[in-house]
């Protein structure tokens, strides 16, 4: 953690150098910064050469299951689960003239809505042909409402989580979730959002229902990327 502690100083200064660099060249209005992490901390404890301690530049060592668990308190489990301690994280997003200073939103999204977030930013349209071919269907939807302080409609579906074994599913408030192939476990997020009261075996219909649309969005999302 000390290691980390030491990245996470030298990161805050070196970004601080390239913000002050944009506003001397009176560039802030027309640049936008977006800081996310793909997943949450990652407990694995591995390393290249186990002769070298963290930090040194000939070893790489994570944080193992213990750090990791206090690093996504309050949220459960880590990196590659689908529960809210390897699916939920921050994004950061710096744009002084559309996003009020300090400002705060829970609105839901996925990394899918960056790119169209993106486009609209530079008043780009998704192509409709590159060259003879048909691009994949454009997915997510931007987030210009929210970085404007607006309301947007929540996705429809969000769906995180490292292969089919730690696979989540979410609609609105309900997630189902499951880890190591196990059966899938059922949350409703606004009233639980630790994950603490599964609810599958009260709510089993709502177990189907929301699997029966997960494989159908599975099929169909096959459909269009072929």
């Amino acid at each position: 953690m000390a290691v980390y502690a030491a990245m996470l100083d030298c990161m805050d200064q070196n970004i601080g150098r390239v913000l002050k660099k944009i506003e001397d060249r009176g560039l802030s209005d027309n640049t936008v910064i977006i800081y996310i992490s793909d997943n949450g901390a990652c407990p694995y404890d591995s390393n290249r050469d186990f002769d070298f301690p963290p930090g040194h530049p000939h070893g790489f060592r994570t944080q193992t299951a213990a750090w990791s668990n206090a690093c996504n308190t309050p949220f459960r489990f880590f990196k590659q689960y689908g529960h809210e301690g390897g699916a939920l994280v921050h994004a950061l997003i710096w744009w002084p003239s559309k996003i009020s200073a300090g400002s705060i939103s829970h609105q839901p999204a996925h990394i899918v809505d960056l790119y169209p977030t993106i486009l609209e930013a530079a008043g780009v349209e998704y192509p409709k042909n590159i060259e003879g071919m048909v691009p994949q269907k454009l997915q997510g939807h931007s987030l210009m409402p929210v970085l404007e302080g607006h309301e947007r409609e929540d996705p429809p579906f969000i769906i995180s989580g490292w292969t089919e074994r730690f696979r989540m599913y979410r609609e609105g408030d309900w997630k189902i979730v499951r880890k190591n192939d196990e059966d899938w476990e059922l949350y409703n997020l606004k009233n639980d959002p630790t994950e603490i009261i599964d609810l599958s075996s009260d709510k089993a219909d709502r177990i189907i229902e929301m699997e029966n649309n997960y494989n159908a969005l599975q099929t169909r999302l096959k459909l269009e990327s072929e």
